[in-house]
């Protein structure tokens, strides 16, 4: 810059200090730009891979409605399949907490995992998780139907009825009386009212139960022969064993037809049927 007097030399270095600044900020946009991109595809596919996870958990475990349901227990395979499924998915909600989110599991996903801590006899902590979906959807019907299963199968009648009562009245509401969920809440709350020594209430509901399985899914239907276990079970009970038989070889020919005559349930039936 020889030559050049001392203000033209300021005035050429700050050129030179501006162009420099805006050339830095240029490139440190170009990086932030890329740094953006990177992120937001990494956090995608975390959020990709957890719906895929949640999808696979839901079908790995299907939700507890009925007490039959419950008496389904998880094999030990299946178990660790199913916890090696969760604990991804927790590591995939931590690594998302890099980006500032919060991922929440879906509500199916989060019935699936009591469901699942059901089916290994955790109660307690089934129990704990169906109350922490309910603490945020508290009309949800799968939660407190698994809810209830969990308070039935403690012992804790008097809570269970209320939520069977309180599942029965969401359904009918949404779906009409004569509706298939309807007679599995009757069913539920019919269980209860025959274990806590209410024959009389429990019969009406076993007996509406099984018309509306028998109208929505034809005579020979699992669901109706369990319906026919139910109420043949009663109707022992209360000594109508006249009654009772006709209902335990038609719930047994139709388990034999549609599960095979080495099935549990079929099984089951056929030991009572023998008995009297």
């Amino acid at each position: 810059m020889a030559g050049l007097t001392t203000g033209e030399q300021i005035a050429i270095w700050a050129i030179v200090v501006s162009a420099a600044i805006a050339i830095i900020g240029i490139i440190g946009g170009i990086i932030k730009y890329f740094w953006s991109k990177r992120d937001s595809e990494e956090l995608e596919r975390i959020k990709k891979r957890l719906a895929e996870l949640e999808d696979a958990l839901s079908a790995k475990v299907a939700p507890i409605k009925t007490k039959e349901d419950a008496e389904q227990p998880l094999s030990a395979d299946e178990k660790a399949e199913y916890d090696s499924l969760i604990a991804e998915a927790k590591e995939l909600k931590r690594q998302a907490k890099k980006f500032k989110k919060d991922l929440q599991i879906s509500i199916d996903a989060q019935i699936s995992y009591a469901s699942a801590l059901f089916r290994v006899a955790n109660y307690r902590e089934a129990g704990e998780a169906y109350r922490a979906i309910l603490a945020g959807h508290p009309d949800n019907a799968g939660a407190m139907e698994g809810l209830g299963i969990v308070l039935y199968t403690l012992a804790e009648y008097t809570e269970a009825e209320k939520i069977f009562e309180n599942v029965l009245a969401i359904d009918e509401d949404s779906f009409g009386p004569d509706n298939p969920n309807v007679a599995t809440d009757l069913n539920n709350l019919a269980i209860l009212l025959k274990t806590t020594n209410r024959l009389s209430e429990a019969e009406p509901m076993y007996r509406r139960a099984l018309k509306i399985d028998e109208d929505s899914f034809g005579p020979d239907h699992p669901k109706v022969a369990t319906d026919l276990n139910n109420l043949a079970i009663l109707l022992q009970d209360t000594n109508r064993l006249s009654e009772a038989k006709p209902m335990y070889r038609r719930a047994l020919k139709i388990l034999e037809e549609s599960l095979g005559t080495d099935h549990p349930d079929t099984k089951k039936v056929r030991s009572k049927l023998e008995k009297l």
